[in-house]
């Protein structure tokens, strides 16, 4: 475990460099957010955007975003394509909660804090935005870590959609949309 402290902390503007950067060190090129993309769902649903800060320099050193949404889509890929715009399907008092985005600094996997910032990062958006009945989200089938540490937090497998996520050197993935129920 790293030696520094760090808090789930709400998202600013001023997190957004650091924010790029993660999603640059996170994900392949062909299936990378935009900032513009980050912007909007900051200043659409301020309280679905965390980060995972490092209390001694300040700096994200994670992040998870995610959208309000009025029903679930089901298995329909266009609600869930890169670069969509969240105002699309946002809805401010909607039930579903969509992850849309997470990663954590590569320096720090392996050491708990990924999964730390998922639950300890929806909690804080369950307690922001009351309501939420459906937590959904998608993960590259070749994302094991991930989708590990989704099954751990109660998501179950849904649905595939074959060939969702594009890769810039090659052969595309199937993404697997998983849900939760927030419903007892």
């Amino acid at each position: 475990m790293p030696s520094a402290t760090f808090r789930i902390d709400a998202a600013r503007e001023a997190d957004l460099p650091a924010i790029m950067e993660l999603e640059e060190s996170g994900f392949d090129a062909a299936i990378r957010e935009e900032e513009a993309v980050f912007r909007a769902k900051l200043a659409l649903f301020p309280a679905g955007f965390v980060v995972l800060r490092d209390e001694s320099t300040g700096r994200a050193r994670g992040y998870l975003c995610a959208e309000r949404w009025a029903g679930d889509p089901g298995a329909d890929p266009a609600a869930f394509r890169l670069g969509h715009d969240p105002a699309e399907r946002h809805a401010p008092a909607g039930r579903v909660v969509y992850i849309a985005s997470m990663t954590l600094d590569p320096a720090l996997r392996g050491t708990g804090l990924g999964a730390r910032l998922f639950d300890e990062g929806r909690e804080h958006i369950r307690r922001a935005a009351p309501g939420l009945e459906t937590e959904l989200l998608l993960v590259n089938e070749a994302w094991e870590g991930a989708r590990r540490i989704y099954e751990r937090s109660g998501f179950r497998e849904r649905s595939r959609l074959s060939g969702f996520f594009p890769h810039a050197g090659g052969e595309s993935r199937a993404a697997i949309l998983m849900a939760r129920s927030l419903i007892l």
